[in-house]
C-alpha cells in the first residue's frame, strides 16, 4: 500500500537547497576531473543516501561532514570504501568518520567555497526542532499507516521495515513508543550491533505462528 507523504516547507526547503549544492559540487567535480571528480560523487552520494533515509541520519553526517570541511586540511587520501551498517563497529560511528573524512578531503579543493554549504545549513537549523519532536513528515506519514494498517486491523498483521541506517531506525522505534502506546511490547529492533541470541530470539518470536511481535524494524542486516 503506498505511503503518501505531505512534505512541510521548512522540509522541502531542505531538499531544494540539497539538490542545488549537489549539481553545483558534482559540476565542480566534472569539471576538474580525475579524484576530485570520484571525491565530489562519492560525497554527494553519501550525503544523498543518508537524506532519503531520514532526516536524522542526514543532519547527523552533514554536521560532521561540515565539521571535517572547516577543520580536515589533514585528510590526504580519499576515502573510497563505502561501510558497512552490519560491521564490527557501531554503524553509525562508520558513516561519522567517512563523512567527517569526505568532509576534509573536500576542503583541500574546494577552501574558498565552504558558504556553499551554509544555505543548506541554515535551513537544516530551522528543521532541527521538528525532527527533536519527531513530528517530520515521513514518520508522521509512516505512524498514520502503521495505526491504520497494524493497530485497527482485525487480524494478526505483522509488518518488516527494512532501513540501512541504524539512526533511522531507533528514530522509528522512538517514534512508534511515543505515539502508538497500543504497539507496547509489540515492536522490537534488530541491527548489526544486536547480539546473536537476541537476534535470533527476536525472530522466532516474530516468525511463529501466536506471535506477540507486530512490527519488526531491522537494517539490512537481515535482508
Amino acid at each position: 500500500v503506498p505511503i503518501s507523504i505531505q512534505f512541510q516547507p521548512a522540509e522541502l526547503k531542505v531538499l531544494e537547497s540539497f539538490s542545488k549544492l549537489r549539481q553545483r559540487i558534482l559540476r565542480w567535480g566534472i569539471d576538474a576531473g580525475g579524484e576530485r571528480h570520484t571525491g565530489a560523487a562519492l560525497a554527494m552520494e553519501v550525503l544523498g543516501r543518508r537524506l532519503l533515509s531520514s532526516w536524522i541520519a542526514f543532519d547527523t553526517s552533514f554536521q560532521t561532514f561540515m565539521a571535517g570541511l572547516r577543520n580536515g586540511s589533514e585528510v590526504k587520501t580519499l576515502p573510497t570504501v563505502l561501510p558497512s551498517a552490519a560491521g564490527t563497529e557501531s554503524g553509525e560511528l562508520t558513516w561519522e568518520r567517512l563523512t567527517r573524512r569526505l568532509g576534509g578531503w573536500l576542503a583541500r579543493y574546494y577552501p574558498h567555497h565552504i558558504s556553499a554549504f551554509d544555505e543548506l545549513g541554515h535551513h537544516l537549523s530551522q528543521l532541527s526542532p521538528q525532527m527533536v519532536d519527531g513530528i517530520d513528515s515521513r514518520r508522521v506519514a509512516w505512524i498514520d499507516w502503521l495505526r491504520q494498517e497494524i493497530c485497527q486491523a482485525s487480524g494478526a498483521e505483522r509488518v518488516v521495515v527494512f532501513t540501512e541506517y541504524v539512526a533511522t531506525l531507533e528514530a522509528l522505534l522512538a517514534a512508534v513508543n511515543h505515539h502508538l502506546p497500543a504497539l507496547a511490547g509489540r515492536v522490537e529492533a534488530v541491527h548489526g550491533q544486536t547480539g546473536t541470541a537476541r537476534r535470533r530470539a527476536t525472530l522466532a518470536s516474530f516468525s511463529s505462528a501466536d506471535a506477540e511481535l507486530s512490527v519488526l524494524l531491522c537494517t539490512d542486516v537481515l535482508a
